[in-house]
Parts: structure tokens; sequence; C-alpha cells
């Protein structure tokens, strides 16, 4: 089943704990990796390679509001302060049906755009630094390996995840 974009927000970490960025519109998250080419004896003359340094990042917009500062949400101005302070911000991906991704970064680039009769907009990077993580199989991971140990058998990976995703509602 998909998931609806308005189910997933995104937080920064502040004094007040995860707020979320004020006037978002959407954001999208993506990872990629760079890839060493290699040769192999076998390979008959094609093209192959491995995996090496990976990489994720996290881009957002949003619409600019008039307050300086919130203890509810996270400003523009508090975003534009965070990237000028060059500071490391924790940031969370926290979806409805208890998936959250998370992990720390800088905010490499923000900026606004104003255009008569529009509202201001604005759009902002953060560089995610090291592994991202993600709640929800670091708990299903954790219940897995702990079944398996103590004999049990998984007849429905499904049936297991819908049980682990109640965890967290």
């Amino acid at each position: 089943m998909a998931v609806l974009g308005q189910t997933e927000l995104l937080y920064i970490k502040t004094d007040n704990g995860y707020l979320p960025i004020g006037c978002i519109v959407g954001h999208s998250f993506s990872e990629d990796t760079d890839m060493l080419d290699t040769t192999t004896l076998y390979d008959g003359g094609w093209e192959t390679s491995t995996p090496v340094r990976q990489r994720a990042n996290l881009s957002f917009n949003g619409l600019v509001g008039d307050e300086l500062t919130s203890t509810t949400k996270v400003t523009f101005q508090d975003l534009r302060s965070m990237k000028r302070n060059r500071e490391l911000v924790e940031w969370k991906i926290d979806r409805a049906d208890g998936f959250a991704d998370y992990g720390e970064g800088y905010i490499t680039s923000i900026g606004e755009s104003a255009e008569v009769d529009s509202l201001i907009t604005f759009d902002a990077n953060i560089k995610v630094e090291g592994e991202p993580n993600n709640e929800f199989y670091v708990v299903y991971n954790v219940y897995w390996e702990f079944s398996l140990e103590a004999g049990a058998t998984i007849e429905n990976e499904q049936c297991f995840k819908s049980n682990i995703s109640k965890i967290f509602e």
C-alpha cells in the first residue's frame, strides 16, 4: 500500500526536543554510493565494480513564516542561524506507521525566493554525516535475533513486521 506524504514529517532537534520545521511543504531523502571500477579474470570484458563510499542527503522546502523563533516549531530564521553557525543538527523523519529515519548532518545550503504577489518560499539541504538509522529496523532486528536465538521460527515475515509496528503506535 502506498504511503501519503502528509503522514511523514521532518523534525530537527532543539533544546525543546524534536520539533517540526514550520510551514514545510515537502522533503526528500536520498542515498548514493561511489563505485570503484574493478577487473576480474572472469568478467568477459564486461565492466564490473564494487561499492565503496556512501552518502545521504536531505532536501526540504517550505514557506517562510513571520516568526523569528518558536518553542513549538523550527522557523526559517532558526534554520538559517543553524547553517551560519555551522551547527551539527540532529534530524528525524517520522512516519505515522512507526518508521523513523534519523541521524545528524550539517545544513549546507538554505535560500529563499520572493516573487511579487506570492508567498516567500525557502529551500534547504542537509548533508547527512555518517550512516542514517531507522528506529523500526533497529527494533525489528533485535526482536528477529532474539526470537531465533530463543528457538522460535518465523513463519510469516509480514505478520512479524506488523507486530513490531504495533510497538510504535
